[in-house]
C-alpha cells in the first residue's frame, strides 16, 4: 500500500499496471474549504488553487479506483474502506476460483 499524490498517479500505473489497485479518497468542496482554512497553513489564494486542482485531478480517476468519501468523519471513511476491500477480495477470490473450474 502506498500513500502517494494524483500528480503521481499516470507514473505509478505506467511502473505497476495492473497490479496497482487504486483507492481514490475525495472530499466535497465545501468540506475540503472549510478544513483547509481552519488549518491557517495556507492563504486565500493557496486554498483557491487547491480547490481547482482537486477537480482537475478528478480526470485522473480510473474507472476501477476503489471511490471513499472522506467529507465526513473518520471512522466513517474507515468502514467504506473496509467494506470496499471486502468487496474487491471476494471478487477477485470468486474470479480465481472461476478460472480453476474452467480448467477441470
Amino acid at each position: 500500500m502506498v500513500n502517494g499524490s494524483r500528480a503521481y498517479l499516470p507514473l505509478a500505473q505506467g511502473l505497476f499496471g495492473k497490479q496497482l489497485e487504486v483507492v481514490w479518497i475525495s472530499v466535497s468542496q465545501q468540506v475540503l474549504r472549510e478544513r483547509l482554512e481552519t488549518r491557517g497553513r495556507e492563504s486565500a489564494e493557496e486554498i483557491a488553487q487547491r480547490l481547482e486542482r482537486a477537480v482537475e485531478y478528478e480526470s485522473l480517476k480510473p474507472h476501477d479506483a476503489i471511490c471513499l468519501d472522506n467529507s465526513g468523519v473518520l471512522a466513517d471513511t474507515v468502514a467504506q474502506f473496509a467494506c470496499r476491500l471486502d468487496q474487491k477480495l471476494c471478487q477477485t477470490y470468486s474470479a480465481q476460483n472461476r478460472a480453476k473450474a474452467v480448467k477441470l
